[in-house]
């Protein structure tokens, strides 16, 4: 992988699409193209077909789901260009939710996803439970992950997490070596542009001798 250098090219604007799951032995990559339109000789990319993108990583595991062109090229065939595009960070909520156990103890948070940030509101009044905390969870096909938004022991607290990633464009042959995937500088357990897969916001509350008790909406 390396950044774009934009030259006149047959190209065809899509969806670039990777699962890499790596392991101490080996790695495999399943990689494909969604075409979007026709091909085009472009002496420079317009990214209008682009709407949202993800780009979702774990410990050993990394997803992308991207607005590409593919170069047609015979000199450039399996080559991609991608882009990493803050701006078109899905919107998401707002979600509230409240949740009662039997002891007493009550939560209600509100969570939403505005300008790349994911942000919540946590209000926690406990009888018997430890802790309450507010959750993004992201079912995301091949991967689940979650984001813990805000947490509190009692009392109001509030947290955010950024989900706009870095921006970049980028050249790939074929799939993403897994040694070159810092380039994008996605880190384990982050989660951008929220753009494909179910999402639900979670409210949680800690019970020492019992299970959770747990709160979900769409998001």
């Amino acid at each position: 992988m390396r950044r774009e250098t934009q030259e006149a090219a047959s190209r065809r604007a899509g969806l670039y699409i990777l699962l890499l799951l790596r392991s101490r032995k080996n790695s495999r990559a399943e990689h494909y193209f969604e075409p979007g339109g026709p091909a085009e000789r472009l002496k420079a990319l317009d990214w209008g077909h682009a709407s949202r993108y993800l780009a979702a990583a774990g410990d050993n595991w990394l997803l992308l789901w991207l607005p590409a062109y593919e170069i047609l090229d015979d000199c450039c065939r399996g080559y991609y260009v991608v882009a990493v595009k803050p701006s078109l960070t899905a919107e998401r909520g707002p979600a509230t939710l409240d949740l009662t156990t039997e002891e007493g103890d009550y939560a209600r948070a509100t969570v939403r996803v505005k300008a790349g940030i994911a942000e919540a509101v946590l209000e926690f009044w406990p009888v018997k439970a430890r802790s309450a905390r507010m959750e993004l969870v992201a079912d995301l096909g091949p991967r689940q992950m979650k984001l813990k938004l805000a947490e509190s022991r009692g009392g109001t607290s509030t947290g955010a997490v950024i989900v706009a990633g870095r921006p970049g464009i980028y050249v790939i042959k074929d799939a993403v070596d897994p040694f070159e995937t810092a380039t994008l500088g996605i880190e384990p357990g982050q989660i951008w542009g929220l753009g494909r897969g179910d999402y639900k916001a979670r409210l949680v509350i800690d019970r020492p001798s019992k299970r959770d008790a747990v709160a979900e909406a769409p998001l």
